[in-house]
């Protein structure tokens, strides 16, 4: 992975993962000397084995998971214009996993500096329901174009520490009524699954 991975959504990445992993893999060692999945497993995560093991996505941390699935992101890395320009050309479905690189803004949220023995309480000045989940607006600039991401209000306290720096957004574009970024008509809107700094 080439940037930072900051934050991921544990409620979020389980469905992103069974749509580009499925909802289970198989850990085990391959005969003859194979390299496999095991060796990456070993390597990776640590995991030791002498058998193979069934496991279900869900039983992995969630920074495990996006680990596994985002080399298999097939729409990654886009700026701003790219990805509005896919939007509306219609290349782009719902549900479709993407990643935008871009600069994080967040109107309305003022942060002091960190302290790690008394961190700062950080308060949202509006949130909103997206497919049920509680979230607050945020955009990605780049090149001269703004895109409203939604992150869920979870990640406030991660994420927030990411303003004005060069990002990359992860996230699952769900419908939206019809908006204009520059001269793009749009109706995707992208919910964000996973924050990473770029480096």
């Amino acid at each position: 992975m080439p940037n930072s991975l900051v934050y991921v959504d544990k409620l979020l990445v389980v469905p992103m993962a069974a749509k580009v992993l499925g909802s289970s893999i198989t850990i085990g060692k391959k005969r003859g000397g194979e390299a496999g999945f095991d060796w990456f497993a070993t390597a990776k995560f640590g995991f030791e084995y002498n058998q193979d093991i069934q496991a279900n996505i869900v039983d992995f941390f969630a920074e495990d998971i996006f680990q596994m699935a985002y080399e298999k992101i097939r729409n990654k890395e886009n700026t701003v214009k790219e990805f509005c320009a896919h939007v509306h050309k219609g290349e782009y479905a719902l549900s479709d996993i993407v990643s935008i690189n871009g600069i994080l803004k967040v109107s309305g949220v003022s942060i002091g500096k960190y302290n790690p023995y008394d961190p700062p309480e950080i308060t949202l000045p509006k949130t909103y329901k997206i497919n049920g989940l509680d979230c607050y607006a945020g955009r990605i600039v780049n090149e001269g174009f703004e895109l409203p991401i939604y992150f869920p209000v979870t990640s406030k306290d991660v994420v927030c520490y990411c303003i004005d720096k060069a990002v990359e957004v992860v996230g699952v574009l769900k419908w939206s009524p019809a908006y204009e970024v520059s001269s793009y008509a749009l109706n995707q809107s992208v919910l964000s699954i996973a924050l990473l700094l770029q480096k």
